[in-house]
């Protein structure tokens, strides 16, 4: 039986390893590995950190892709039209630009409550309460036939 010590085996590190008993490796491939392990690629300590949470920071950033990621989407306008509008309804609701017989109508308040999901159907009822009669009316048809309200 041989010894399970490494030592024994001839395997002292990972450049210098026994070249008896089958194929270990050329020396160049294992010399290269060690040189790229000590440049401090993904997992090594080399590597800028996010100071958030020590995760490896995003290439070109210094944060890592969890706190970085709406923001850096946000940035990049790559967030679905849907938020975009949701948040400017949320914003003129805030302001006082949408009237109070709008935002108090049960059918506005079942479309809010879905949040962004809600946000295209919520555009169009207050673009028709704008334009008001028969747009209004035609819309809040539309809505109960969809099911919506």
């Amino acid at each position: 039986m041989t010894d399970k010590n490494p030592d024994a085996l001839g395997q002292t590190s990972l450049t210098k390893r026994s070249r008896k008993g089958g194929w270990r490796g050329s020396q160049a491939s294992l010399d290269a590995l060690a040189a790229h392990r000590a440049k401090g690629f993904f997992g090594s300590g080399a590597h800028r950190k996010c100071p958030h949470c020590e995760r490896p920071a995003v290439r070109g950033a210094k944060v890592c892709m969890w706190h970085g990621g709406w923001k850096a989407l946000h940035n990049q306008g790559r967030l679905p039209v849907r938020y975009r509008i949701n948040r400017q309804l949320r914003n003129l609701e805030e302001a006082g630009q949408i009237p109070q017989e709008l935002v108090t109508h049960p059918a506005w308040i079942a479309v809010r409550a879905k949040g962004s999901r809600g946000a295209y159907v919520a555009e169009e009822m207050w673009k028709a309460w704008s334009e008001g009669g028969v747009a209004w009316v035609r819309t809040l048809r539309k809505l109960k036939d969809a099911g919506l309200v």
